[in-house]
């Protein structure tokens, strides 16, 4: 499964990220490949200016893509990054995935950016404990995820992880 992610929520940025085994990796005993792969990111854009999200972020998607010589043809989904994060910059890449999943008939799904970035210390941590160095530090498997809200302000939420999958149990706040 190939998916186009699009998240404006602190920067514009897009990813295009895989369940397929990479070329020349085994395929799992029960002949279904990717299956059991780990996601990985095979392309990616962001920039970090936060001003010009609707001016960069389709001809970002689109270069992207060329890199990747990918077409719409190739993706089975979009999934899209829907805040916490400033009104305007959110609008902008829900407004771009929501018209990509139109003009290309591909199903969109929404997704909280603080799940995104869990989900990401799940993916690469112990499930024991997690400290800023990736590894897990605290007792329970659970752990805060934030992200600058600006004006001297961060957006959080507190996860637990589960058999190694993040559940949100508190959250999101601004604080």
């Amino acid at each position: 499964m190939l998916i186009l992610a699009v998240d404006t929520s602190a920067i514009a940025s897009a990813a295009l990220v895989s369940d397929d085994a990479p070329a020349g990796a085994e395929t799992p005993a029960d002949g279904n490949a990717g299956s059991s792969a780990v996601p990985r990111i095979v392309a990616a854009f962001a920039t970090e200016d936060t001003r010009s999200h609707a001016e960069v972020l389709a001809p970002g998607i689109n270069a992207m893509l060329a890199e990747a010589q990918v077409t719409s043809s190739d993706l089975d989904a979009i999934v899209v990054g829907v805040g916490p994060g400033p009104f305007t910059g959110l609008r902008s890449g829900i407004v771009t995935a929501r018209t990509l999943s139109f003009v290309w008939k591909l199903p969109l799904h929404g997704m909280m950016s603080l799940d995104a970035v869990a989900w990401s210390v799940a993916g690469s941590a112990d499930p024991g404990n997690v400290g800023f160095d990736g590894t897990f530090q605290g007792t329970g498997g659970e752990f805060l995820v934030a992200t600058d809200a600006r004006r001297k302000e961060v957006y959080w939420a507190k996860y637990r992880l589960a058999d190694g999958t993040p559940e949100l149990i508190d959250g999101p706040h601004v604080g």
